[in-house]
């Protein structure tokens, strides 16, 4: 059975870590440049601040994806709650139907119960999952480009 819910950070990340370099090398360009070394410390800070919105799914208690959200006031719009997503993953063999946009309209809903007034969230264009953002109502916004100074 499949279950969506907000969970804690500091009681999920054992069974996040072997999701995280899957999600890496599927997403991240660069890989040779910048290796992967996700910032631990910072994600429970967060959560220990209040800041981090992180909803899981599960499979009868599997955990098969994630969205992990930070909760902030937005310096040009400093009366209004954003949430900026920061990634979200769900494992290749989970990903047809509606659990991705399942996965998101929960995350939504307890954006809306803190008081967020907007949602940010991208995509990359390897793994384009702009369809979904859009059957949820999102627009598109500009896009981002990058660069490695090395």
């Amino acid at each position: 059975m499949i279950s969506y819910q907000v969970e804690k950070w500091s009681e999920a990340v054992e069974e996040m870590r072997p999701l995280w370099e899957q999600h890496y090398s599927e997403i991240a360009y660069d890989q040779a440049e910048i290796p992967f070394f996700l910032n631990e410390a910072f994600y429970l800070a967060a959560e220990t601040s209040g800041i981090l919105l992180f909803v899981t799914v599960r499979d009868n208690g599997k955990l098969i994806g994630y969205s992990k959200n930070l909760l902030s006031r937005h310096p040009h719009h400093a009366s209004s709650l954003f949430c900026f997503n920061d990634s979200y993953f769900i494992l290749p063999e989970y990903r047809q139907g509606w659990l991705g946009v399942h996965l998101f309209r929960y995350a939504e809903d307890r954006m809306r119960e803190a008081g967020v007034k907007k949602a940010v969230v991208s995509t990359q264009d390897n793994l384009d999952r702009g369809s979904v953002f859009k059957r949820l109502r999102y627009r598109k916004s500009g896009a981002v480009y990058t660069k490695v100074l090395l």
